[in-house]
């Protein structure tokens, strides 16, 4: 009796730890998102298309390349979006979700080597099919909130 007592128990222990992590990983997936949507208001965006159009005819262009399946994108979103705020960003970056071409390998690396990126979270300044200035959160294996505002004041705030 005692041992099909400590079944239960383990089989409801198990059940519960796989339901509580099946939980953390959807308010993970709405967290994203919902950064992705707040992104959405705080700049205005560009289809991979048109920017490519834009990138493709020499325009200057300030852009952030981001995707809502991101993690790493996931915890940058929230203290760039405090940045753009502060420093009145909105209309001076552009925001490109690039998660539908990531999700076919062999375009997302053509994407990747065309715009000179190595992956998400990345802030990139271009003009005439060139790569001015970036920070590419991959190539640097990450960089702080200090390393971003920095940045963002060597490069964008001069554009003003």
């Amino acid at each position: 009796m005692k041992k099909i007592f400590v079944y239960i128990i383990l089989i409801v222990s198990l059940v519960g730890n796989i339901y509580f992590i099946f939980i953390a990983q959807e308010l993970e997936q709405l967290r994203s998102k919902q950064n992705t949507v707040d992104m959405y208001r705080k700049l205005d965006s560009l289809l991979v298309d048109n920017f490519m159009e834009r990138y493709n005819s020499g325009e200057r262009l300030s852009v952030y390349f981001g995707r809502s399946s991101c993690e790493d994108c996931s915890h940058f979103d929230p203290i760039f979006i405090d940045i753009i705020e502060r420093y009145k960003l909105g209309d001076k970056v552009y925001y490109v979700n690039v998660e539908g071409l990531h999700e076919n390998k062999f375009e997302w690396e053509n994407f990747k080597e065309e715009v000179n990126i190595k992956g998400t979270p990345t802030i990139a300044i271009y003009e005439n099919k060139k790569i001015l200035t970036k920070l590419d959160f991959e190539e640097q294996d990450g960089f702080t909130s200090y390393e971003l505002e920095s940045w963002i004041s060597k490069n964008l705030l001069k554009l003003e």
